[in-house]
């Protein structure tokens, strides 16, 4: 039996006297799609950060890959393989699309002056090795023929895909997608969801928050429902969802926030 590629131990965080994650424990299949959900507030997010580093728990571990991560050094936990996606498009719009996924490869000789000066030959081959691994990722995604176009330029489907290259390039095998799919027409929402179904063919682990039931029962093998920072089901995302106790607190969630927002207009 493989081995989880990530553990999850005893997880406490709250921030004054809201609880975002109340002893979560739970595992991660690799090579699979895993989806998290649960109404507003149940702490998905707050769960994203403290994996990916942006966050440090009261309590608890992370282990990936057989090792305890630094909690709290996203830049180390990234190194160390954990790609981040996160729900607004974090493109540097000035930038060309390749330089924008030529920027995520990580160790470039290049970036020590004393090698820039020293050994230039050295860093103009690498250069050009990093704009190959750029340009395949940017295949992968079918961006490559608007390399040379301004991030700044393209349509915000096309900026997602984007997003996503950076990860490939950045060679992470867990990634976690935060809402991949949110804002996209239905065009551009294919488009992303078989290009998330063909991250398994890159030996990629997806850990994927996504508020519509339809991506995630269409994408994931497997299902962790959150509601006020704990676990409290996950299985087969069809079974998971078919408890009408755990409807009522999605779907009572999602009626309150689409109250609020026809209030607001």
């Amino acid at each position: 039996m493989d081995r989880p590629i990530l553990e999850v131990t005893g997880l406490n965080k709250a921030f004054g006297g809201v609880v975002t994650s109340r002893g979560l424990s739970f595992h991660l299949k690799r090579n699979i799609v895993t989806g998290l959900v649960g109404p507003n507030g149940a702490g998905k997010s707050t769960l994203f950060n403290i994996i990916s580093g942006f966050l440090l728990p009261d309590a608890g571990t992370v282990t990936f890959e057989s090792q305890q991560l630094p909690l709290g050094r996203p830049h180390v936990i990234s190194r160390l393989g954990i790609g981040r996606f996160f729900q607004d498009v974090r493109v540097l719009p000035s930038l060309s699309v390749l330089d924008n996924v030529s920027t995520a490869v990580r160790d470039q000789f290049g970036e020590s002056v004393t090698s820039a000066v020293l050994r230039p030959l050295r860093v103009s081959r690498f250069r050009r090795e990093v704009h190959a691994r750029a340009l395949d990722s940017l295949d992968f995604v079918g961006l490559a023929d608007l390399r040379s176009r301004k991030a700044g330029d393209l349509s915000y489907g096309q900026q997602k895909r984007l997003a996503l290259a950076r990860l490939i390039a950045l060679d992470c095998s867990l990634l976690l997608l935060d809402e991949p799919a949110s804002g996209l027409d239905p065009s551009a929402l294919d488009q992303m969801l078989e290009l998330i179904r063909r991250l398994m063919t890159l030996d990629k682990t997806v850990f994927l928050i996504e508020h519509n039931l339809d991506v995630v029962t269409s994408l994931s093998q497997h299902l962790l429902f959150l509601d006020r920072g704990a676990l409290v089901a996950e299985g087969e995302p069809g079974e998971v969802l078919a408890q009408p106790e755990l409807a009522d607190l999605y779907f009572g969630a999602v009626g309150e926030r689409e109250e609020r927002a026809v209030a607001k207009t």
